[in-house]
């Protein structure tokens, strides 16, 4: 009677590491595309920022561009934080959505810009509208440095690895910069 408790509690055991095992393949793939598209979406808008303050304008290409990233910023921050939250990785009071509401009060008056305008347009930098692109810009290098030090240089294997805690560290410094920051987006 023994061994065949012993047997059916090894095949039962085998069973669940199999089902552990595909488990955290899945979700390893889920938080690659996650944390990738969240980074390049951060990334990208830094460097569309960037370069509108320089010239004092932005195009109508990088305001779609900007309006596109910032979708991604919204849905990618709240799916990484639902994997914080879901797997135990963080306190809930350590983790927040002002990245997504960040991102979305941006990208709303991006596309207030966009409704109002008849067929081309850019915007340009002007005393209505400086201090709130200064804002974002802001934030913008917040949260870039957060990927910077957090993501910069990780492997597909590693952006992809549940193990490691790059992405829980990624969405805690992320989420802290964004409450900090969230009071200059009210009005935006």
């Amino acid at each position: 009677m023994l061994i065949v408790i012993s047997i059916l509690l090894g095949f039962f055991a085998y069973n669940q590491r199999q089902e552990n095992i595909k488990y955290e393949n899945l979700f390893s793939d889920k938080l690659y595309t996650t944390m990738y598209l969240l980074s390049s979406s951060i990334l990208s808008n830094n460097e569309i920022l960037q370069s509108g303050f320089s010239k004092k304008y932005f195009t109508e290409s990088e305001v779609d561009q900007l309006i596109y990233n910032y979708a991604n910023i919204i849905n990618y921050s709240q799916e990484a934080n639902y994997f914080v939250r879901t797997l135990g990785r963080a306190k809930s009071s350590q983790i927040n959505d002002y990245t997504a509401y960040i991102a979305e009060r941006i990208q709303y008056y991006l596309l207030n810009i966009k409704r109002h305008a008849n067929g081309n347009y850019s915007v340009s930098l002007n005393e209505d509208n400086t201090e709130l692109f200064q804002y974002a810009k802001e934030v913008s290098e917040l949260w870039t440095s957060v990927i910077n030090n957090t993501i910069e240089g990780k492997s597909p294997e590693e952006l992809g690895n549940i193990h490691d805690n790059y992405w829980v560290e990624t969405m805690l410094e992320l989420s802290r910069h964004s409450k900090n920051q969230s009071h200059h987006f009210r009005n935006f």
